[in-house]
């Protein structure tokens, strides 16, 4: 038996006090390296990023000395975020009004990442001038909590006179809405779609509110899906599109029709075309092919707000900001194959991270999120394996020493992913980085293949050479 089945078949049979003593003593070891001033700094945020999976709120004291820490406090940010505990909830808040700079910043997006209720107040008045840096990341936070107290604030901002301000309380309705409607209050995440919508923010704001608004009640979005298939703006009447064949339906599309004489024919031709029910897919080829055309994002389904090309390069996300994870999706899926692709990322805030999706699917909600396998890029986690909205975790690692020795950040770098079967490998600037076999045999072994630019950052993402070569 393998070491991975024994330990699997061990964790089946000891009790569950036993399973944790183990975690809570893996804690201890994790913790004590991540505070030893002694220990190499790239071992102590290793071990700040390990502790992520078991930490407890024993764990917390020691984490909140590490707050004001340049080099290791966004990590001990990152376990914070991860500790289902009220204990966490106050460490962030106490260790908010001592921290300037980015590590401020960072404790305020964490309390809203964390839905913290009780830094309601506090965010509020973060928010208040129009001039300081806490005002956007607090409004978003607010935002993501998304309860009506944290709620109050932020339709008025709609009308500040700063634009950074008008635009960060826009994403943050949004992030609220949607939080809604993955509760099942669609009703009251409507008004706040159309708050923005009717917003003097930027063009992306309002078309991501609009088709928001459209996927809340798809019968009553119905005039504002034509409402942007009229547009003389191409980004509203793309979105339309991609939208259209998202809402299809045995109500949406009648109704549809029955409007669609009052388009001009061209539009009216790609409405068609959209209606239709997709074409049966050829055979996947068994040479290698281009997934890009490298002129624009036929055959590629994502929000047109976020993905384009730029000099035949498929570029994603904004430094001016990301508000949440994005992704651009192939329309058929894979099983077995060589993926091999260029991408490149840059960024000034946050959570610069990106990464390559497949065997994956699109899930309903948030409908923005993918569920599967991920090559990550970025953020120290370039070539692992990471499991997207299943497991949530890490499933495999490259080596700090060879992240640190082949990536080239800000560059161009070559990435190839492998699915053959249950195994995984990824190469990273031609060196094998994962090698990993699924043992889970309920995990599907095909899906869709998709980039993702991160949300919480100010980053681009750009990929270019995309081949693709089926295996058998």
């Amino acid at each position: 038996m393998s070491p991975r089945l024994f330990s699997l078949a061990l964790s089946l049979l000891l009790p569950v006090s036993v399973l944790a003593a183990a975690d809570s003593a893996q804690s201890r070891d994790l913790l004590a390296t991540a505070e030893s001033p002694t220990a190499p700094l790239a071992a102590r945020a290793r071990a700040l990023q390990q502790l992520a999976l078991v930490a407890s709120a024993n764990a917390v004291p020691a984490l909140a000395a590490l707050l004001a820490d340049e080099k290791l406090g966004h990590y001990a940010r990152d376990v914070l975020e991860q500790i289902p505990h009220g204990d966490a909830d106050t460490a962030l808040l106490t260790a908010l009004p001592r921290l300037t700079g980015d590590a401020q910043l960072g404790v305020i997006n964490s309390l809203g990442l964390r839905r913290a209720g009780r830094a309601v107040d506090r965010l509020n008045a973060l928010a208040l001038s129009d001039n300081a840096p806490t005002t956007a990341p607090a409004l978003l936070a607010l935002g993501r909590i998304a309860t009506p107290s944290a709620l109050a604030s932020l339709p008025p901002a709609l009308t500040r006179p700063s634009p950074a301000v008008r635009a960060a309380a826009a994403e943050a309705l949004i992030l609220a809405a949607e939080r809604l409607v993955l509760e099942g209050n669609r009703s009251a995440a409507l008004p706040l779609y159309h708050a923005v919508r009717r917003a003097d923010v930027p063009a992306p704001l309002r078309l991501t509110a609009t088709r928001g608004a459209i996927f809340a009640d798809v019968t009553a979005g119905l005039p504002l899906l034509l409402e942007l298939l009229r547009s003389p703006e191409l980004d509203a009447r793309d979105l339309a599109l991609v939208t259209l064949r998202n809402v299809r339906g045995p109500k949406i599309t009648p109704a549809f029709l029955a409007e669609i004489n009052g388009l001009p024919a061209p539009t009216q031709t790609l409405a068609l075309a959209a209606l239709a029910p997709p074409a049966t897919e050829p055979p996947v080829p068994t040479v290698p092919v281009s997934l890009f055309n490298g002129r624009d994002l036929a055959h590629w389904d994502g929000d047109p707000t976020v993905w384009r090309v730029v000099d035949g390069v498929i570029v994603g996300g904004s430094l001016a900001g990301n508000p949440r994870n994005e992704f651009l999706t192939t329309l058929r899926p894979y099983k077995n194959f060589i993926l091999r692709l260029d991408y490149r990322l840059i960024g000034t805030k946050g959570f610069v991270n990106g990464g390559v999706q497949f065997r994956s699917v699109r899930i309903d909600q948030p409908p923005n999120e993918m569920s599967g396998y991920q090559a990550d890029i970025g953020a120290g986690h370039s070539g692992c394996l990471y499991d997207e909205s299943r497991r949530k975790k890490f499933l495999a690692r490259a080596t700090d020493e060879q992240i640190k020795r082949l990536e080239k950040p800000g560059e161009w770098n070559a990435y190839e992913i492998r699915c053959e079967g249950p195994k995984i490998t990824l190469t990273l600037n031609g060196e094998t980085t994962v090698t990993y076999t699924e043992e889970n045999k309920t995990i599907e072994p095909d899906g869709l293949i998709a980039l993702q630019i991160h949300g919480n950052c100010s980053a681009e993402i750009s990929f270019r050479h995309l081949t693709l070569e089926a295996l058998p």
